[in-house]
């Protein structure tokens, strides 16, 4: 019964995919405490389900209105939680506010993939930040998943930002990239790259207007 348990509550934490990668070895940030159902009810359950959204603006206000109350403790903390819900949620304030030194946290999350459903705002934050160091996880991301088809990760939104950041930056890191993406994308038979090129040329201007918004 208890490794029912376990596995039920890694599955509700979105660890729904189990695999060995070179990346087992990176720290995660994690925390040694369990978040209160109070941080729970304020920080993540409002906010979780319309990060990412193609229709949050009731989600940007709430954001605005308390953008002074979002610390790096919070922040972190949520990062430091085993839930895709959490960490997405602390994922995006890190960008609201700017915490361009939480970086390598965002990043190791990404490579080592542990839970579902955030990747396309790992992606999203690495790609607002735009550093050396953030288009590195970007491609060592892609250099290994690229060539994984049976894991169904968040290649698509990794490649996304990759094409993002080249038009932004006038770079061409897509091309070391694009013989394993159109492989990948046929063995998937993937249709979805204008998706998500729109996502982060969507996303991008609501998240650079919440990280300039002063109340």
């Amino acid at each position: 019964m208890d490794d029912l348990n376990e596995i039920a509550r890694f599955h509700s934490a979105g660890a729904i995919v189990r695999d060995i990668s070179p990346f087992d070895n990176l720290q995660s940030h994690r925390n040694n405490f369990e978040l209160t159902s109070d941080l729970i009810k304020k920080w993540v359950a409002p906010y979780y389900m319309e990060i990412g959204s193609y229709d949050n603006e009731d989600c940007l206000t709430r954001i605005k209105k308390t953008k002074n109350e979002i610390t790096k403790e919070v922040v972190l903390s949520l990062l430091g939680d085993f839930n895709w819900r959490t960490r997405l949620v602390g994922t995006y304030f890190a960008a609201v506010k700017g915490y361009s030194d939480l970086i390598n946290i965002i990043g190791t999350h990404l490579l080592k993939s542990e839970v579902c459903c955030v990747g396309h705002i790992y992606s999203l934050a690495l790609a607002f930040f735009n550093s050396n160091k953030c288009i590195e996880y970007l491609n060592v991301y892609l250099n290994y998943y690229l060539t994984k088809p049976h894991l169904y990760f968040d290649q698509e939104y990794v490649m996304g930002a990759i094409f993002y950041l080249d038009k932004l930056n006038g770079t061409s890191n897509a091309d070391r990239h694009r013989e394993n993406w159109q492989n990948l994308k046929k063995i998937w038979n993937s249709k979805n790259e204008k998706r998500t090129a729109d996502f982060f040329e969507e996303q991008m201007p609501r998240l650079r207007e919440l990280n300039n918004y002063n109340s």
